[in-house]
């Protein structure tokens, strides 16, 4: 067992959340070394996040949200991707609404959305 492993189950309560935390820590190392990068995942528990931002001072977050139904649409319209739309609604359960991000309304289209963002961030 790694030593990043040992760590990582110090501060977990159920080992379904291990993997995921290694994977987020590799990325908040790859986040910390480089500059202007954009990283979409769902990062959807406040640890999550924090472990992401914790090497990166001058990261921001940016929390797109949108009404349940255009979330549900836009999976159903989906052809061969990997999330389930069965799934949805637990991850929206599971969702720790973050306090600390840019909160943009994504029920526009993703020019739009970006739009907002780069107004947002003043790029």
């Amino acid at each position: 067992k790694s030593r990043r492993s040992g760590r990582l189950e110090n501060e977990v309560s159920d080992s379904g959340d291990i993997e995921r935390l290694e994977w987020l820590e590799t990325l908040a190392e790859k986040l910390a070394k480089s500059q202007q990068t954009i990283v979409a995942c769902s990062a959807l528990k406040v640890r999550y996040r924090k472990l992401l931002m914790r090497q990166c001072m001058s990261c921001q977050t940016v929390w797109l949200h949108a009404p349940t139904v255009i979330l549900h649409q836009r999976i159903n319209a989906r052809d061969n991707h990997f999330f389930p739309p069965h799934l949805l609604n637990s991850q929206l359960d599971t969702l720790e609404t973050p306090d600390d991000a840019i909160s943009i309304d994504s029920s526009a289209e993703p020019h739009h959305v970006v739009d907002k963002i780069l107004q947002q961030l003043s790029l």
